[in-house]
């Protein structure tokens, strides 16, 4: 599952209202929430491979 993630980064997406929905629900004020949210998945990625 994790490989098939970033094998396919670059298609995730939203729409508007998703935009919102995540904003509300991570509690952040960026303006690119897609951006924001692959950054968090490849920062996890990196930290998960130094912590082995």
């Amino acid at each position: 599952m994790k490989k098939e993630l970033l094998s396919n980064i670059s298609k995730i997406h939203t729409t508007e209202l998703g935009i919102e929905r995540i904003k509300k629900n991570l509690d952040i004020d960026v303006e690119n929430v897609v951006e924001y949210c692959i950054n968090l998945i490849k920062k996890r990625k990196f930290t998960n491979r130094m912590q082995r």
